[in-house]
Parts: structure tokens; C-alpha cells; sequence
């Protein structure tokens, strides 16, 4: 069941632009420090949870700041998983094209020494499954499975998420993938599922939402409004056939800030039922923006 937050649950903190670093897709936290991913950006950006520059790492070598748009990367979304006992920051491409098809693998103790993995299983297993258009721009990891989110648009105006178990024959055989359709209720627009996020103590999956008036996965199109929602006890919800947020917040008109398109969230902390969260915004102006909010459930 749907049910709209007053505005007192949600309380806006901070806010920062970044004037230099366009386009942040992506958003994760690891002790003490924010990764920062733009889908069109030169650079990984690691800052202080203030929101001062500690680090940045360069993935695309050339003078502008932003990647033309015919060859950019589209890496939309960041997750840490371990792999053979090490914990990497992996940045996931869109796969809305097979030349956005990369991912970016960062080991957490040496951020310069990433590794590429170049793909297309991703969109042909997502076709498979039934999503005639792939645009993944969430990921997270729930125990044993990466959990991504496949963006609606309004040509396509289903929301998925996608359950993937962490084997390698799960990237042999697509019977492995689950797919769930997202149901929103009494929305009259097509909202677009942008960034995912899971607390493994209290079972929640957050995620990001905008409103963009676009026909396709791969063009930007004007910006409407945006949302913060999750799912209670997602673990036990995977492999349903629809599923519907628990709660869905209009962030435009609860925190007054317009019509931004909210691009991810992360959590710093929480303090029981209260939450600390980090939001991007990408407004395709070749900045981005970063948000700090207090969320009470």
C-alpha cells in the first residue's frame, strides 16, 4: 500500500553544487567518505560527507569535462561488492546501447587501480526476460544477489527490478534473472526509477525516482519532479511478479526544491527509525548537485 510522507518526515540538511562536475548519476557511502559518479563525467569524485574533495579518479582522458554524448560511458549507478575476499566500487553502465556496456570495478583500497569488464550479456538477458528496452540506473547488492533497476520512459512506462544471483552461472543463463514490475499508484506521469539503495538492517530498499518527458532510454528529455520511496522486507519480495512501494515521496514539493532529477541516494547512518542520506541531482547543465536529508520513517 502507497503512502505519501507528510512533510515533516523528511527534513533537508544541506545543499551543494558542484559548479565543475556535470552529470552525477551515482552515489555511494563507505566509511566516512562519498563517491560521486557523473554518466558523462571524466572523473570518479570522492568527497568528505561535508562535502570537501579528497580525491578524484580519471577514466576518460580528454580536455572537457563532459564526454560527448555519442561515446560517453553512461555510467549511471555505484554499489560495493567483494569479490575473492576484496571490496571493489563498481560503476554500472545504463546497457541502453551496446556501447554503453562497461563496467568500472574500483578496488576500495586503491581507487586508481580499477578494472574494465565490457559486456553485452546484459542486454540481451534483460530482452530475454522481457524488458524490451534495457536503461539500468540502480544497482545494489542484497545478500547473495545484485538487485538493478531498469528505467521506465514513455514509450516503455514499466518500472523493473531485476534480481540477479552472485554465480557465475547466473551470467551464463538468463532463467537465473527475476524480474519484478514496480507498480506506483495515483501517479498521472510516468515516473522513471533512477538509483537504488539497501539497508541490510532493517531490510528496507530505497530508491530514487524523477519524472522526464522522454520517449527513449538513451535521449534526456525535460525535467519534472522528483521522488524518494522504498520497499519494506524487500529480501522476501524478489521474486514477485508486481510489487508496489511502501512509501513515495514527492521531494520537488516537500522540500522545495523544484524540479531537479534526483539521480541516487546513499545512506550515511541511521538512528533507529530515522535515516541520514546523501541525494545527487543531474540537471543535464553540466553541473550536479548534492543534497544531505534527514529521513523519519
Amino acid at each position: 500500500m502507497l503512502n505519501n510522507a507528510k512533510a515533516q518526515s523528511v527534513t533537508l540538511l544541506k545543499t551543494e553544487y558542484l559548479e565543475n562536475y556535470p552529470s552525477a548519476s551515482g552515489i555511494e557511502y563507505n566509511n566516512g567518505k562519498l563517491y560521486i559518479m557523473g554518466d558523462d563525467a571524466t572523473q570518479l569524485l570522492v568527497l568528505t560527507t561535508d562535502y570537501k574533495p579528497i580525491d578524484s579518479v580519471t577514466i576518460f582522458q580528454q580536455s572537457g569535462k563532459r564526454i560527448h554524448y555519442s561515446i560517453k560511458p553512461d555510467l549511471e549507478s555505484l554499489t560495493f561488492c567483494k569479490y575473492k575476499g576484496e571490496k571493489y566500487l563498481v560503476a554500472t553502465a545504463s546497457f541502453s546501447s551496446e556501447k554503453r556496456n562497461t563496467l568500472y570495478a574500483f578496488p576500495e583500497n586503491n581507487l586508481s587501480r580499477y578494472k574494465t569488464i565490457s559486456t553485452i550479456i546484459p542486454i540481451h538477458y534483460l530482452k530475454k526476460i522481457g524488458i524490451s528496452e534495457p536503461n539500468i540506473e540502480g544497482s545494489a547488492v542484497i545478500n547473495k544477489q545484485v538487485v538493478i533497476s531498469n528505467r521506465a520512459n514513455f514509450n516503455n512506462r514499466t518500472n523493473y527490478l531485476v534480481s540477479i544471483p552472485i554465480k557465475k552461472r547466473s551470467l551464463k543463463k538468463y532463467t537465473h534473472w527475476k524480474k519484478s514490475a514496480v507498480a506506483f499508484q495515483n501517479l498521472v506521469n510516468t515516473v522513471g526509477i533512477s538509483g537504488l539503495e539497501y539497508s541490510h538492517e532493517n531490510d528496507l530498499l530505497f530508491f530514487t525516482a524523477s519524472t522526464e518527458i522522454t520517449k527513449s532510454a538513451t535521449e534526456d528529455g525535460a525535467i519534472g519532479e522528483s521522488y524518494l520511496g522504498y520497499f519494506n522486507n524487500y529480501s522476501n519480495k524478489t521474486c514477485k511478479a508486481s510489487i508496489a512501494p511502501d512509501k513515495l515521496i514527492n521531494l520537488s514539493k516537500e522540500l522545495k526544491i523544484g524540479n531537479q532529477k534526483i539521480e541516487g541516494v546513499c545512506i550515511e547512518s541511521h538512528e533507529g527509525n530515522t535515516y541520514f542520506l546523501h541525494l545527487v541531482a543531474d540537471n543535464d547543465d553540466g553541473r550536479s548537485t548534492l543534497y544531505k536529508v534527514k529521513l523519519t520513517l
